[in-house]
C-alpha cells in the first residue's frame, strides 16, 4: 500500500514537472513569435516603400499625397544615413495616439514616428521633437542608440526630411541621455531665442557626442527621441540642424 501510495506521488511530480515544461516551452514560443511579429510590424510594406519621396518638389508632392491617402496624418518622411531609420512620420492630435499604432492606423506595438503635436507640421519651428520607439534590429528609433558610439557618431553625419513643399537636410551635431521628464528637451511653449540658446547650452553640457557646427539660437533644430533600451524612463536623443535644400 505504501508502495501505491509513493508511485502515485511520484508520478504526480512526474506530470506537475511535465505540465511546467510545456508551459515554459509554450511561453518560449510565444514569445519568439510575438518578438518576431512586433520587429515585423516595424517593416514598411511594400505598397509604401515605393511612395518615399525623391527629393525633388514634383516627386514630394506627388508622393506626399499617396501616402496622405493611406492616413491623412502622414506629412514627412525620414531618413538617417548608416541606419534603417527610413520612415513616413505623422502627426496625431496628442503624443499617445500613434504610440500602438502604425502609419496606417492600425493597432500595432511598434507604433509609428511621429511629430510632437505642439510642433508645426512644416517644420518652421525652431526647435521640434519627433518620437519613436527603440525597438530591436533597428527598427523603428532603435539606430539612435548606435550615435552613443563615438566612431559611429564622427562617421554618420546626415540624413533628410523630405516635406511635401521642399526638403531638409539634416546634420547631427548630438546626441544624449536624459529622463523621459526633462523640461529642458521635452518641454518647449517658449521657443524664444534666448530660451533656444539655453537649450543649445544644455544640449551642449549633457552630450555624450557633440560636433561644433556652428548651431545657435536662430538654427532649426530636431531632436529625435526613443527610449534608451529597456527602461521606460531615460531616452536617448539625438539632435540635428535641419537646412532646406
Amino acid at each position: 500500500m505504501k508502495r501505491k501510495l509513493i508511485n502515485m506521488i511520484s508520478k504526480t511530480i512526474d506530470y506537475i514537472v511535465l505540465i511546467a515544461l510545456i508551459i515554459i516551452l509554450a511561453y518560449g514560443i510565444y514569445s519568439i513569435v510575438s518578438s518576431y511579429a512586433i520587429i515585423n510590424n516595424a517593416k514598411l510594406d511594400k505598397d509604401i516603400v515605393h511612395l518615399k519621396p525623391e527629393g525633388n518638389i514634383e516627386s514630394n508632392r506627388k508622393t506626399i499625397q499617396e501616402l496622405k491617402l493611406i492616413d491623412s496624418n502622414i506629412f514627412a518622411w525620414i531618413e538617417l544615413d548608416g541606419t534603417k531609420i527610413d520612415y513616413p512620420i505623422v502627426q496625431g492630435k496628442d503624443n499617445h495616439e500613434y504610440l500602438r499604432k502604425d502609419y496606417k492606423g492600425n493597432f500595432s506595438l511598434s507604433g509609428a514616428i511621429y511629430l510632437d503635436y505642439r510642433s508645426k507640421n512644416n517644420l518652421t519651428d525652431p526647435y521640434s521633437v519627433v518620437y519613436g520607439h527603440h525597438m530591436d534590429k533597428g527598427a523603428m528609433f532603435g539606430d539612435l542608440s548606435k550615435y552613443k558610439n563615438k566612431n559611429f557618431f564622427t562617421k554618420n553625419k546626415t540624413g533628410k526630411i523630405y516635406l511635401e513643399d521642399k526638403t531638409y537636410n539634416l546634420y547631427v551635431f548630438s546626441v544624449i541621455i536624459v529622463s523621459s521628464k526633462d523640461k529642458n528637451i521635452f518641454e518647449f511653449s517658449d521657443l524664444s531665442p534666448m530660451t533656444n540658446l539655453a537649450r543649445l547650452e544644455y544640449i551642449k553640457e549633457k552630450s555624450i557626442n557633440y560636433r561644433d557646427i556652428g548651431v545657435n539660437e536662430n538654427s532649426k533644430v530636431i531632436a529625435l527621441s526613443t527610449c534608451n533600451g529597456s527602461t521606460n524612463t531615460d531616452r536617448i536623443v539625438v539632435f540635428a540642424v535641419l537646412e532646406e535644400v
